[in-house]
């Protein structure tokens, strides 16, 4: 099955997006970094599905974007989601965000994306990216039939080794939990 449909059949039950555990992270971060940023407070979400993550971070005073493929239905889709073609070619000028974000995105690409993603995550980054990582198999309960969800399980030390290659920046493990195999790992510009 083409991955746009796998995700459009995916984003049609109501559940599947970003998961309480992840929710109260990502809420404990922006609380976290929110006054370390040094300049205005425009943040993208990219891969942000219906867009939870842009009222998470409206409520803290930013003007957010959040960007993804064309797999969730309009009438479930935030105001503030632009629809983009490839992960890897986002409309947006070099360092145009404060705070980019690219929260459960890496382990649904595949292994030769990775690098390219990376590059662009970090090409419209001011400041601040944080990416999530997973590396544990993804099977909806409600669709088993879709298989793993999870097309790349590499674990945090190889995706540290990936993006401190491309971005030439230390990262920061803000989470690193090998019991729930997640990570969210910060990347800073000064």
């Amino acid at each position: 099955m083409d991955p746009v449909e796998v995700y459009k059949a995916c984003y049609s039950h109501p559940k599947y997006g970003l998961g309480r555990r992840r929710r109260a992270r990502f809420e404990k971060y922006l609380a976290e970094v929110t006054p370390k940023l040094n300049c205005s407070y425009y943040h993208a979400d990219v891969g942000c599905g219906r867009g939870e993550t842009l009222d998470m971070s409206a409520a803290r005073g930013y003007v957010s974007t959040g960007y993804e493929l064309d797999v969730v239905p309009k009438k479930d889709r935030h105001k503030d989601v632009r629809i983009i073609e490839d992960i890897t070619e986002i409309p947006m000028i070099d360092r145009g965000y404060p705070l980019v974000t690219c929260l459960d995105v890496m382990e649904h690409l595949p292994l030769e994306k990775a690098e390219p993603a990376i590059r662009e995550l970090w090409r419209i980054t001011k400041d601040t990216l944080l990416v999530t990582v997973a590396w544990f198999p993804h099977i909806m309960r409600s669709m088993p039939e879709l298989g793993d969800l999870h097309i790349n399980k590499q674990d945090s030390d190889w995706w540290v080794e990936l993006i401190e290659r491309v971005t030439e920046r230390p990262v920061r493990r803000y989470i690193d939990d090998p019991r729930t195999k997640t990570a969210f790992l910060e990347i800073r510009r000064a």
